[in-house]
């Protein structure tokens, strides 16, 4: 494992830690959440993708501020902190008012029914509640359509990884 997975891994169990003394209720997309539904770290990662209820903003900007990561971008759907060269991307999510969760900001970005994981899995000793794959499959599969570039090479990967963990019935939990 090299030095910035061992950094990441040190972020994330101050998440884990932090968010939960302060009663936070979040959940790993990206890369991360794969390495952790499959319980080994697959490759290098460029950041942590996290998703939090909007409700919750204020709470996290002040227990992540307080645990020494700073605000490095600010929109209306994300916030981007930073702990020396690690990024922590958060996106917030609501609920319509039919019940469906959306990402905040984005009202065409829903979230069907058991994409948010129950159970934290485990990596390396640090638990964390996952996004499900069908839900990383679907954003992965729409990253060409929301920024008008096409899949870089390791979303490829992701995309395959995904499809493998769906036939084979892997869940968020």
């Amino acid at each position: 494992m090299d030095d910035r997975a061992r950094a990441q891994l040190q972020i994330l169990l101050t998440l884990q830690t932090v968010l939960a003394a302060n009663r936070v209720r979040w959940w790993l997309r990206g890369g991360w959440a794969i390495d952790f539904m499959l319980g080994r770290i697959t490759h290098a990662h460029a950041d942590i993708d996290m998703v939090v209820w909007v409700r919750h903003r204020a709470r996290v900007y002040r227990t992540l501020q307080d645990a020494d990561l700073l605000v490095d971008r600010e929109l209306p759907v994300q916030t981007d902190f930073r702990l020396g060269d690690v990024e922590v991307s958060v996106i917030y999510l609501t609920r319509r008012s039919d019940g469906v969760i959306i990402t905040q900001g984005i009202p065409e970005w829903e979230w069907p029914a058991g994409s948010l994981g129950r159970r934290p899995r485990l990596l390396d000793g640090i638990g964390a509640r996952v996004v499900d794959p069908r839900q990383l499959l679907w954003e992965k599969e729409g990253y060409e359509r929301g920024t008008g570039r096409p899949p870089r090479p390791k979303d490829l990967v992701s995309m395959e990884t995904l499809r493998a963990m769906i036939a084979e019935g892997q869940t968020a939990g």
